[in-house]
């Protein structure tokens, strides 16, 4: 889940100081989704369902659009 929602706050952050950041946790746990799926194949564990894109509207008001309101 926090893949995709880091991936939607990137859409409308325009603070120059935070977009790293913001990118490098997106980043980080785009990581651990490939290392814990490698783990549970590895060990004949089941891939737990996890949030995915159809659970994210990336056209929904903007995070930082709404803290403004």
């Amino acid at each position: 889940m926090s893949r995709l929602v880091l991936r939607y706050m990137l859409k409308d952050l325009n603070d120059s100081e935070i977009i790293p950041i913001v990118q490098y946790a997106h980043e980080l746990s785009k990581q651990h989704i490939t290392y814990l799926t490698k783990l549970f194949k590895e060990e004949n564990f089941a891939i737990p369902n996890a949030f995915g894109e159809e659970d994210v509207n990336m056209e929904a008001l903007g995070y930082t659009q709404i803290l403004s309101v």
